[in-house]
């Protein structure tokens, strides 16, 4: 049966319940419920209110990220018959790799969602586990060009204090993503930020841009060099 409701001036959350008035001592049935918006639009018919949009999102970055990973790939070329790889381009391409197969597993599950409302589950794990990693990553990168490693030194003074940042931050953002996909209420419209775990990464990234900003401050104070204290400045 097709149960069809008339729209509203608000977006809210429906709820159906089912009885039998001539039933004794319960009911037991299996019922398959498919609940979509009205029309035919590919865009919006699977997503509710505060996903609509999603699908065209990750395909625009993914369409980005092959765009500049293309690039990005074609300066690695150049740079490993150089044979001047060196780790922070290492990083940075570790960050745009992951971030790219992120968006690409988060495309792919929503371009399944908006044809059956589903999608694939572990594409949608696996692709917000990648974009955490490459978060971290690329907060790794900026704090080690800020403090100037390889660029105005060669050793590393803070590599302990560095190290453990990173690693409390990769493991408040795991916090984050267990406690929405064990604990979180999918019919609550808390914003996942709001919630405890996401109220920590906020103030961990936060401190952390304190943090380099302070960092970048001591390093451009300690270049002599005009070239490089252009570099940390713009």
């Amino acid at each position: 049966a097709v149960v069809s409701t008339q729209s509203t001036g608000r977006e809210h959350f429906w709820y159906f319940a089912i009885s039998n008035c001539e039933a004794s001592g319960g009911m037991e049935f299996t019922i398959d419920l498919h609940m979509y918006n009205y029309g035919d639009n590919v865009w919006t018919k699977e997503f509710s209110y505060d996903e609509q949009g999603l699908e065209a999102l990750y395909l625009f970055w993914f369409l980005v990220y092959l765009i500049g990973g293309s690039i990005h790939g074609y300066g690695i070329w150049v740079f490993v018959r150089a044979r001047s790889y060196h780790t922070l381009v290492r990083l940075l391409s570790t960050t745009i790799g992951t971030q790219f197969v992120s968006v690409l597993c988060l495309f792919i599950h929503y371009a399944v969602y908006a044809t059956n409302g589903m999608g694939v589950p572990g594409l949608h794990v696996l692709g917000n586990l990648l974009d955490i990693f490459g978060q971290v990553v690329f907060i790794l990168l900026l704090v080690l060009i800020g403090s100037g490693w390889a660029i105005s030194k060669s050793t590393l003074n803070n590599r302990k204090q560095i190290l453990i940042i990173t690693g409390f931050l990769f493991a408040s953002y795991l916090a984050l993503f267990i406690w929405e996909m064990a604990g979180f209420d999918s019919a609550s419209t808390l914003y996942i930020y709001d919630s405890p775990p996401g109220i920590i990464v906020i103030i961990i990234r936060v401190l952390a841009m304190g943090w380099f900003i302070n960092t970048l401050r001591v390093t451009i104070s300690e270049e002599n060099h005009p070239t490089k204290r252009r570099f940390y400045m713009y």
